[in-house]
């Protein structure tokens, strides 16, 4: 009886370590990071909530805790954005009012992509 104990004891160790790992865990802690509604329905009820993200628990899984706040230590890097829109954001070209050998056209990122006219 003690066995038997045990190895339920370590699958539910193994079902939250799997839970933990999954990807669709991730995008649920995210999600409730910027949404603290979702993150409020996860405190209250997280089997239902991890069965949202097809995240299938029983009795016997342990739910794992969601980091909260700044302190999660999870960095939200958005990927929509193109090379050339990130490129542009810097100072491509500075320029001071005491400089007077500058040129009269500055040449740009997308200028200097530009192919050439002959």
């Amino acid at each position: 009886m003690c066995d038997t104990a045990l190895s339920q004891g370590t699958e539910d160790l193994r079902n939250t370590a799997a839970i933990e790992d999954d990807w669709r865990f991730a995008e649920l802690v995210v999600r409730s990071i910027l949404d603290p509604e979702l993150a409020g329905r996860y405190s209250a009820d997280p089997r239902s909530v991890l069965a949202e993200f097809g995240l299938r628990t029983d009795h016997r899984t342990q739910t794992p805790a969601i980091p909260t706040g700044l302190s999660a230590g999870i960095r939200i890097v958005p990927l929509d954005r193109s090379p050339v829109t990130l490129a542009g954001t810097g100072c491509g070209v500075c320029r001071s009012d005491d400089d007077d050998d500058a040129p009269d056209t500055v040449r740009t990122p997308e200028s200097s992509l530009a192919p050439a006219r002959g």
